[in-house]
């Protein structure tokens, strides 16, 4: 059993919830007579350098006694993981500090794939309960276009759901404690009525020798758990417990479609469908022709053409 645990708490999470909610929090967790720290962030991104810095910090023997426990919504989460394979990419260690998630946001895909209570008090208990780390497999991805790499918890997106997220997080609504959980649906009535499709190719195999056309890609979406935008059931079997990710690419599809497919989705056999394609693969890589969103565990990436190797990877997280 770990001996202390560091809170990155994101307060802005959660239309602010967590703001309101972390002075109860520190109550409870006094009360439990649990050895802890926080440190808030700032601004996007400051959780990614937070975590690293509390690496770095970290000498051999707290390696095995830390726990960093992202408070916030996914995107924190998103953030504490990219800053601890950073941190360890450049500072390679037979110990990794394990992450644990305390979902207080809007969407929490991760918490809900990984049975993680939505209710914080529950939350904290099941983080108690823990007596190992668990090593989960997460999705790297590569922008070939850019040089770039980085991590994701649950899902890549491009295209339509990318741009929900987009128009989500710049919505009033997504701002709002009580309403903000509904942020996803309101954008995506909107959106569906007016996307425009995209030409995408994907190359899966060794050495990338298959390669699928596709002339009106509609939603690509990679994915590590079965949920995207808050709680849809995308991907039933996907699992992080699984090393492969899961790739869903609907065509632009019909009125009579769209109704179709939402029917075989309420009964998850929407997988199934003429217009709907689906990869199971350890990696595969993506092209789009034409600017496009791109979200990345809900957290919106700038529009542009994509050409991203996706790949599976792992690291410790404090779950049972």
């Amino acid at each position: 059993m770990p001996k202390h645990f560091v809170f990155i708490v994101n307060e802005a999470a959660g239309g602010g919830n967590v703001r309101k909610l972390w002075p109860k929090i520190v109550e409870q967790l006094n009360q439990l007579n649990i050895e802890y720290r926080c440190t808030k962030t700032n601004f996007v991104g400051d959780a990614i350098q937070i975590t690293k810095r509390i690496l770095s910090a970290a000498n051999d023997r707290l390696n095995n006694e830390l726990v960093i426990v992202a408070t916030g919504g996914d995107g924190t989460l998103h953030e504490v993981l990219n800053g601890c394979k950073e941190f360890y990419e450049s500072h390679p260690s037979p110990t990794q500090v394990p992450i644990a998630f305390l979902p207080i946001g809007s969407g929490n895909d991760f918490a809900r794939a990984l049975k993680i209570s939505d209710n914080w008090k529950t939350a904290i208990q099941q983080i108690l309960s823990v007596k190992s780390p668990k090593p989960l497999v997460v999705g790297k991805y590569n922008n070939l276009n850019e040089g770039s790499t980085g991590y994701f918890i649950n899902n890549f997106g491009i295209g339509l759901d990318a741009t929900i997220v987009h128009n989500a997080n710049h919505s009033i609504i997504k701002r709002n404690p009580i309403l903000g959980k509904f942020s996803y649906i309101f954008a995506a009535l909107n959106v569906i009525r007016t996307f425009k499709p995209v030409k995408t190719e994907v190359y899966y195999g060794e050495n990338n020798q298959f390669v699928r056309e596709f002339t009106k890609g509609f939603l690509i979406t990679v994915t590590n758990i079965p949920y995207f935008g808050g709680g849809v059931n995308i991907v039933p079997t996907a699992s992080p417990s699984k090393n492969s990710l899961d790739l869903v690419l609907i065509e632009k599809p019909s009125v009579r479609q769209i109704i179709i497919f939402i029917i075989n989705l309420l009964a998850k056999r929407h997988l199934k469908l003429k217009f709907v394609t689906h990869l199971s693969k350890k990696s595969f890589t993506i092209i789009t022709d034409g600017n496009r969103f791109g979200q990345i565990d809900g957290e919106e990436s700038s529009s542009q053409s994509f050409n991203i190797k996706f790949e599976t990877s792992t690291y410790s997280f404090w779950v049972n």
